[in-house]
């Protein structure tokens, strides 16, 4: 079974801001998401809606990409009726591919693992260190990310293998 823990021995032996990967970033920042506004259930669903999606992250670039350079690997093409990333598009279905979102009907779920939130806070103070001002950044881009969350598109929880 794959777990946060192991993902994180795997991804992140050198873990920098310089360092870091975009679907790493966005796994982290995702799972913070999940315990910040869910940390009883930790299911929070997201939209699918590709407009929206690339719209927020397009502004939240703009935002913190002096911050977090890694953002600066969303390079959005604004020649069609909404800016647009292949780079986010990307780093989303890797998420997907790896386990780490779920599609359910129009929405995305943010697979949690028993081990998550040990692994995250001990990959987020490796990256963020003791600088107050990462921490507000990423506090900031998380809290942002909320825009993003829609309804539960099924009745009750999602079963547990799926959790």
């Amino acid at each position: 079974m794959e777990t946060d823990k192991k993902q994180s021995r795997d991804s992140f032996k050198n873990l920098t801001l310089d360092g870091i990967s975009l679907v790493t970033f966005l796994r982290l920042a995702l799972k913070q998401l999940v315990h910040s506004v869910d940390p009883e259930h930790h299911e929070v669903f997201l939209t699918r809606d590709t407009r929206k999606l690339h719209a927020l992250f397009f502004g939240l670039r703009e935002r913190y990409q002096n911050t977090f350079s890694v953002l600066k690997k969303m390079n959005f093409y604004n020649q069609g009726a909404f800016p647009y990333s292949g780079g986010l598009r990307e780093a989303l279905e890797i998420l997907l591919l790896s386990g780490g979102l779920l599609y359910i009907e129009d929405a995305m779920a943010i697979k949690w693992y028993p081990d998550s939130k040990q692994a995250i806070d001990a990959d987020l103070n490796k990256l963020l260190g003791d600088e107050e001002n990462l921490w507000l950044n990423f506090g900031g881009f998380v809290f942002e990310l909320e825009a993003l969350i829609v309804p539960s598109p099924i009745n009750g929880r999602l079963p547990e293998g799926l959790r």
